[in-house]
């Protein structure tokens, strides 16, 4: 599969965040390699972002371990134009990530895994390459868990990298366009409006053009879980002493 150059696209832009709060100099030496041919390949593949795309969740407490659980519902799977083979998995988060995971759910039967990051690294983030055939109507929870026993104020979910962020990316063929917009197919996530408490996801394509949101889509769509110190992780509570 390949990806196509769409809509009279003629260049390729690279993006590169830098966390260099110091601002001191340093040579980067990393690089990409790109491949293009005028054959086209018998699928054209996409991208979409799963989990909270939008940067859109509740803040995380200072001092706690909390886990946040987003999907991408199956109200909005349904109205896919066909079943899709995911390639490639990025689970994202920033530096008070623990712990990242995802799973495939048929209405209430689990299907199986799709991702997972037992011990969490942010400097250590990369794509999992795999074969996982996602149908129609299936849903894809995402799971972040967070320690923020390192803080003393709130984290936001936002773009910085003293942020947070809980993101996976799924690279995928053949690729999903908007049946409205005809753009590709490029969320499908937690999203929070601030204007309501209920549970909400969006879907649609990644230009926004034709974004659906979904009112609770399900019981489990979005949870939120905070520990109790000393009980989790195989840490032991502290034990009172006898008098």
């Amino acid at each position: 599969m390949g990806s196509k150059l769409q809509y009279g696209a003629r260049h390729i832009i690279l993006e590169i965040h830098y966390n260099n709060l110091k601002l001191e100099e340093f040579v980067d030496n990393s690089g990409i390699s790109l491949w293009y041919t005028e054959k086209l390949r018998k699928y054209d593949a996409g991208m979409m972002v799963l989990g909270d795309p939008l940067v859109s969740l509740p803040d995380i407490p200072p001092k706690s371990t909390v886990e946040y659980q987003t999907e991408c519902p199956q109200q909005c799977t349904s109205s896919w134009t066909h079943d899709i083979t995911i390639f490639g998995d990025f689970l994202h988060a920033h530096a008070i990530g623990v712990k990242l995971w995802s799973n495939i759910w048929e209405g209430t039967k689990f299907i199986g895994s799709l991702n997972h990051v037992d011990f969490f690294n942010w400097s250590y983030q990369t794509f999992v390459p795999m074969k996982r055939v996602i149908k129609k109507g299936q849903s894809i929870q995402t799971y972040c868990r967070y320690d923020s026993s390192s803080r003393t104020k709130p984290t936001k979910f936002l773009t910085a990298s003293t942020d947070e962020m809980c993101m996976e990316f799924i690279t995928y063929y053949p690729i999903l366009l908007d049946s409205e917009s005809k753009y590709q197919y490029g969320y499908c996530g937690y999203l929070d409006l601030l204007t309501t408490k209920n549970t909400q996801s969006i879907c649609g394509d990644g230009g926004g053009s034709s974004l659906k949101l979904i009112q609770n889509p399900s019981p489990t769509s979005f949870k939120f879980k905070k520990y109790e110190p000393g009980l989790n992780f195989g840490v032991p509570s502290k034990k009172k002493k006898s008098s």
